[in-house]
């Protein structure tokens, strides 16, 4: 899909803002950014008390070039600790039209894509390294992101307690594996230039036969089409408190 013009004006502001990004001290957050060969990461840490480890929550990004993990000013950072205090991991794949708009890694995949298992691995490095809780793990995706949502539900279940797929393409694939793991998925029912409605619809129904009862939809009348309604998916999950705040109550079985 085509970046949008508010994509190019996050990324210059949060190239900015990394150049103050926290450093490690004790009893003060954490703002952490590191990169690989391929990919970029950042990891925020609220400051806390005692030594009750904290949940963390991966956000995976839509296609294009957006967020600069140096952003300490993300929106899922602040929103999530407004409900209680959370790491919050946001890997960050730089764009590549050979990705095919799935860099996470499509429902259409056999397995996931070295882009995600890298992050997945990176994610486990810090959760040893701060002491995070490996129980209360939970993903966050958009678009491309909620794509790759999907695709942990499908490929790692029991590894995520909760899960939230905004506006994310998906096959009918997985099923019993998806329905293992709380998700809630959102979307604009008029998102239907990549399919995204109708394809969530039919993994919902199948989710359903299936037996599974830890999977949520919400379809979004945004009286628009295209582009429009898949981006009025995202912004009315992120204005949403709800869904965070769901998001943090689920817990594994």
């Amino acid at each position: 899909m085509n970046k949008p013009m508010w994509v190019s004006a996050f990324f210059v502001l949060c190239v900015v803002l990394s150049v103050t990004s926290c450093q490690t001290v004790a009893g003060r957050e954490v703002f952490e950014t590191w990169s690989t060969a391929s990919q970029n990461y950042a990891l925020y840490v609220p400051a806390r008390s005692g030594d009750k480890p904290l949940p963390v929550v991966m956000y995976l990004h839509p296609a294009g070039d957006n967020p600069n993990p140096g952003c300490r000013t993300f929106w899922i950072i602040d929103a999530l600790n407004a409900i209680e205090p959370c790491a919050v991991y946001i890997p960050h794949h730089p764009y590549n039209v050979l990705d095919q708009g799935a860099g996470w890694g499509g429902t259409y995949d056999a397995e996931l894509r070295d882009s995600l298992k890298e992050a997945l691995s990176e994610l486990d490095k810090k959760i040893a390294k701060h002491k995070l809780d490996a129980d209360r793990q939970y993903a966050y995706g958009d678009s491309m992101g909620g794509e790759g949502v999907v695709q942990l539900a499908a490929k790692l279940p029991g590894r995520f307690a909760g899960l939230v797929s905004v506006a994310g393409y998906a096959e009918r694939r997985g099923v019993k594996e998806i329905a293992q793991t709380p998700l809630w998925m959102l979307y604009s029912k008029g998102d239907m230039d990549w399919n995204v409605a109708s394809s969530l619809r039919n993994l919902y129904a199948a989710i359903l036969e299936a037996g599974g009862t830890s999977t949520r939809v919400t379809e979004y009348d945004s009286q628009s089409t295209g582009m429009d309604a898949h981006m009025y998916a995202i912004y009315t999950a992120q204005g949403d408190p709800e869904v965070l705040q769901w998001l943090l109550k689920q817990r594994k079985k």
